[in-house]
């Protein structure tokens, strides 16, 4: 083999590499771009949950309040024991609902 055959040969070696880099670099940019999207996506469920968790827990503590001021007025006034009644049981069925969350 001459010195121009080896230059060629390395040329195709060349031309290859750079064509399977080039390959390469697409698989990865594909790959980055799914696993943007799918940590883009965890994170907005996760801030959903949370934002969920949030919302039940002040409902509760709203029920919880309202159950606790009737109780102290319970005595003066006849339909805050109706009151008192209903929130208890709204507060019992959706802490039944939500897996007893508290």
């Amino acid at each position: 083999m001459n010195r121009e055959e080896y230059i060629g040969i390395l040329e195709i070696d060349n031309a290859e590499l750079k064509k399977e880099n080039q390959e390469l670099k697409k698989q990865l940019e594909t790959i980055n771009k799914k696993y943007n999207f799918e940590s883009k996506y965890r994170e907005k469920n996760y801030k959903m949950l949370r934002e969920k968790d949030t919302r039940q827990k002040e409902f509760i503590e709203y029920l919880e309040n309202e159950i606790e001021l009737c109780e102290l007025t319970s005595d003066l006034i006849f339909n805050h024991n109706k009151e008192m009644k209903i929130y208890k049981e709204i507060l019992s069925k959706y802490k039944e609902i939500i897996g007893g969350k508290e």
